[in-house]
This record gives structure tokens, C-alpha cells and sequence, in this order.
């Protein structure tokens, strides 16, 4: 489940932190380290850094923490692939800070 959630995080962060058009971005390679179990029931969340943006891959890491505690460090690569159509609820998606689309 972790690494599941780990895949997500960091993949999609790519939307969220960078001007790149909103695409499918299949993982090409995903490394996890296992710091800590997340307990059953536990709040998991994550924050991820975009790296790198090519005009091909996205290279990104982040932590994922259960109930405050770092319990997992990932990195991937991922590749950039066709551009997905947007969706009437991508507007309700809109974070602070995260770059406008056209």
C-alpha cells in the first residue's frame, strides 16, 4: 500500500509543482526504503519534490509519514507520456500555489 501511495504522490506532484501540460506519467522506475511501519488505521500522507523535468522523464523523491512519523523515503522516474483531456472537476483541484493552466 505504501509503495502504491508512494507512486501517486510523487508522480503526480509533477501537476502541482511544475508548467508541464497535464499528461499520463508512467513510472519507469520507483525506489522505496522502508524507515518505519504505518501502523493499521494510521493518517498517512506525503509531501514530494519535483527534481528534474526533461523533455521526456520527470525525476522526483519525497516522505511518506503515518501519524507524523517519516515511515517511508521514495524516488522515481517517470516518463511523460500523452496529454490527458481536462476534466469539468479539475478546477475544484486548484491548490494555492500551483501553477495556472491555460
Amino acid at each position: 500500500m505504501l509503495c502504491t501511495f508512494a507512486d501517486i504522490l510523487i508522480s503526480t506532484a509533477a501537476q502541482y509543482q511544475t508548467d508541464i501540460p497535464r499528461q499520463f506519467l508512467p513510472t519507469i522506475s520507483l525506489q522505496a526504503d522502508f524507515l518505519a511501519g504505518a501502523p493499521l488505521g494510521s493518517w498517512v500522507q506525503g509531501q514530494a519534490e519535483i527534481l528534474r523535468v526533461t523533455r521526456n522523464l520527470v525525476f522526483s523523491q519525497g516522505l511518506i509519514q503515518a501519524d507524523g512519523q517519516v515511515v517511508m523515503r521514495a524516488s522515481g522516474v517517470f516518463k511523460r507520456g500523452p496529454l490527458l483531456p481536462e476534466a469539468a472537476g479539475d478546477q475544484a483541484l486548484r491548490l494555492p500555489g500551483m501553477p495556472a493552466r491555460p
